[in-house]
């Protein structure tokens, strides 16, 4: 439906449209009822209220996860301690609970692709071969540049039977490598 209220906020996020319908009611009717004593204390919500507003229009029609473009500092560190923790784990081979700490890793820091990696690794120890390529292409996906992560795929493949892909990532390794050895552990 062109020119519907509903067609022209689709885009809108549901917390956009809660300030939006915030907004009208704060600032609307009931504005005038307010006395001249409490509006001046009103002037910083409306000031951030219409930067939030502001904010969500410039971003019309893009994604923005605000978890995805980074963690927060307190988060980071979150993600590093139980990635070490999960290390430790997986050094001892206890891939298991090794797993869900790199599990919880990413669920404090979802960029961290040497977490994804590890996880990948862990997947492949635990032979459970389609979560390790799952995990090593999530990786690839953060960073194309990881040796280790093209390789670990490719013997998961090769252990799935994918010879043709596990080939391709091969190929991939020695194209990038220039006869370095990646950083593997399986």
């Amino acid at each position: 439906m062109r020119g519907s209220i509903e067609s022209y906020l689709q885009p809108f996020s549901s917390s956009v449209l809660v300030l939006l319908l915030f907004n009208a009611g704060l600032f609307g009717q009931q504005k005038q009822r307010m006395n001249q004593a409490n509006r001046p204390a009103l002037a910083p919500l409306k000031f951030f209220i219409y930067l939030l507003l502001l904010i969500s229009i410039s971003t019309v029609g893009q994604t923005v996860v605000f978890s995805q473009a980074g963690a927060s500092k307190r988060d980071s560190l979150k993600s590093i301690k139980t990635f070490q923790e999960g290390m430790k784990k997986k050094a001892s081979k206890d891939y298991v609970f090794a797993l869900k700490d790199f599990e919880l890793a990413l669920y404090y820091d979802p960029m961290n692709w040497k977490a994804y990696r590890q996880k990948g690794h862990t997947e492949f120890q635990l032979r459970r071969y389609n979560g390790a390529i799952a995990d090593f292409s999530k990786a690839l996906n953060i960073n194309q540049k990881d040796t280790a992560s093209f390789y670990g795929r490719a013997e998961a493949y090769r252990y799935n039977g994918n010879y043709k892909l596990a080939l391709n990532d091969y190929n991939r390794v020695t194209d990038m490598g220039a006869g370095e050895e990646p950083e593997v552990i399986i």
